[in-house]
């Protein structure tokens, strides 16, 4: 259990991964200050079931707004008076969302932001002198080489220690710049720490997929569309996709339990830890038959859908040795997006 004055400044608290982190963290009994970028962003969040219920205090729930995260400094008042930081803020793809930038925009929809916010909030947590750990989230993208997720994959088996030099644009499309901004941001933050030496460390968090319910979603349109479980929402409805994707995944909430289980002085800090499992995507339709019979008679959710996995191994043993867990597999993953949906539908 954490100290009562455990504070941690958390990012991306508005999000589906940050907000499971905000919830993880409550329960275990920190306090969290989340930065947000408007006001506006925390009704979502204050709406949720699990803030009604609980009713933090301002003590154990406070906010602060920070409107660009890329600038200079963005974090200093944020982060003054923490013990740990989760930085899970980070541009990610848009997934068929209204605001997809075009090809030229790359460089400063994805590289830029993840790299300045990552390393500025390095910098700030050096300013401020209470920070004891910082936890920021990678991707499994950060430490595969490209080619892999476009198929050219050779057998190698992955693991938290991997790195990759970061690629150079122009980029094709949005998953190859995004890729990029991940691999820029673990390569830099690793270069900081290492050259600058600040007097806390550094853990950093590499997911494939995460799927799993999201209580931040209220109606079908924001499941089916800009995240990534509207990727695997989509196969469950029967879309059809020829491309291949990477098979890694894991749960939302094993992925934030790492997230704050990182934060205990008996874990060693500055290293990686892969949390994912290896999946085939088509196996959802298995898990859809046995669980969702109902759903598929009545045409609410289909077994034909399409989606090739691409031979991609990671190695996720030592994150769990590490916090003695296990990750929930696939199925578990595939039956509370499928069981979110069917009730979202009403």
């Amino acid at each position: 259990m954490a100290a009562s004055n455990d504070l941690v400044l958390l990012t991306g608290a508005t999000g589906f991964l940050g907000f499971k982190v905000l919830v993880a963290l409550l329960k275990a009994g920190y306090h969290v200050r989340i930065a947000v970028r408007s006001e506006s962003k925390l009704q979502k969040v204050f709406a949720t079931p699990f803030l009604k219920t609980l009713q933090p205090t301002q003590e154990q729930f406070s906010w602060i707004v920070v409107p660009d995260l890329s600038v200079e400094g963005a974090y200093d008042e944020a982060a003054k008076g923490v013990k740990y930081i989760i930085h899970t803020a980070s541009p990610i793809p848009t997934f068929g969302g209204s605001e997809a930038p075009d090809q030229s925009q790359y460089e400063e929809y994805f590289i830029k932001p993840a790299v300045a916010g990552a390393v500025g909030m390095l910098k700030s947590a050096a300013k401020v002198g209470t920070v004891k750990r910082v936890v920021i989230t990678s991707s499994v993208v950060a430490n595969v080489p490209f080619k892999y997720f476009m198929g050219e994959t050779d057998g190698h088996v992955f693991t938290g220690d991997d790195r990759i030099p970061t690629a150079k644009g122009p980029y094709r499309f949005e998953f190859e710049a995004y890729s990029a901004s991940k691999a820029a941001a673990l390569n830099e933050t690793e270069a900081y720490m290492k050259k600058e030496q600040p007097g806390f460390d550094l853990i950093s968090i590499l997911p494939g997929w995460i799927f799993g319910r999201d209580e931040l979603i209220t109606n079908v349109k924001d499941l089916t569309v800009g995240s990534t479980n509207s990727v695997l929402v989509g196969l469950l409805l029967g879309s059809n996709n020829e491309m291949g994707y990477n098979g890694s995944s894991v749960l939302g909430d094993d992925a934030a339990k790492v997230h704050v289980l990182a934060l205990s002085p008996q874990v060693n800090g500055n290293q990686a830890f892969i949390t994912s499992l290896d999946m085939e995507w088509e196996s959802a339709t298995a898990v859809v038959k046995q669980n969702f019979a109902g759903a598929v008679a009545d045409g609410y959710l289909s077994t034909k859908g399409k989606q090739p996995t691409i031979d991609i191994h990671i190695d996720s043993s030592k994150t769990e040795e590490t916090f003695n867990l296990k990750f929930a597999p696939y199925e578990t993953q595939v039956k509370e997006v499928a069981s979110q949906y069917l009730e979202l539908l009403g």
